[in-house]
Order: structure tokens, then C-alpha cells, then sequence
């Protein structure tokens, strides 16, 4: 099952609060693609912390298996979020991989974005690399 985190950065990145609103609206849209489930991101608790986990403001966790229709979703709905909210950027990374989407440049080229979304959703090559 494929995971990404996905992080949102507002254009005022000192407000907590305000990230939470902007990351709780984000997930609200991604809930309508039906391949996958979304969560707030967590992070492992600090020594001495009294809580189990640590939620990450900003940060949610999209799980399942994303088919090419499924990654048109995805891609749609960040799109039209970004062109909406007052969101900077969104990263979504998968292990190592990362890829920024910004608010301007989303709607003007969806092959692009697609292409980036397929690119780290797909599974790396071997250290073999491919014949």
C-alpha cells in the first residue's frame, strides 16, 4: 500500500492555527477520492513527552492504492486547492522522493504535474537499473 505525506505551507507559516485550518480543509477534499484514507501525520514522541504521538501541524499521511485515475484525482483536487486556499505550496514525498507543487504554476501544465505524481508514486528501480 502506497503512503505519501503531504505538508502544507502557508504563506504565513508562523500561525499554527491557521496551518491546522489549511491542512484540515486539504483533507477534508481528499477524502472524496475513494482509493484512498487520510490522517493527520504523526510524529514519535519525544523522551519524557506524557503523549503517545505527536501530531505534525501540517502534515497529513494519504494511504491505498492509487490508480492513474486515482493519481488525476489527487492531482485535481491539490490543484484546485492550491488555486483557492491561501496556500503557498504543498510537498508530497514518498521515502526519499519529494515533489513541490505550487499555487501558480499547478493549472497551467496538469501533463507536468501528472508526470511528477506518477514519477513518485512509481516504485524505484533496482540497483540494476533497467535494460
Amino acid at each position: 500500500m502506497q503512503q505519501i505525506l503531504v505538508q502544507v505551507t502557508a504563506d504565513d507559516a508562523t500561525d499554527p492555527r491557521r496551518l491546522e485550518r489549511l491542512t484540515t480543509q486539504l483533507a477534508q477534499d481528499l477524502r472524496a477520492i475513494r482509493e484512498i484514507s487520510v490522517r493527520p501525520a504523526v510524529a514519535p514522541p519525544q523522551q519524557g513527552a506524557k503523549s503517545a504521538t505527536i501530531s505534525q501541524v501540517g502534515s497529513l499521511v494519504v494511504s491505498g492504492l492509487l490508480s492513474a485515475a486515482g493519481l488525476n484525482a489527487l492531482r485535481d483536487i491539490i490543484v484546485a486547492y492550491l488555486q483557492r486556499s491561501s496556500a503557498r505550496s504543498i510537498t508530497l514525498r514518498v521515502g526519499e522522493r519529494e515533489v513541490i507543487l505550487t499555487g501558480g504554476a499547478g493549472a497551467k501544465d496538469l501533463a507536468a504535474v501528472s508526470k511528477q505524481l506518477q514519477a513518485l508514486v512509481s516504485e524505484p528501480e533496482g540497483p540494476e537499473g533497467s535494460a
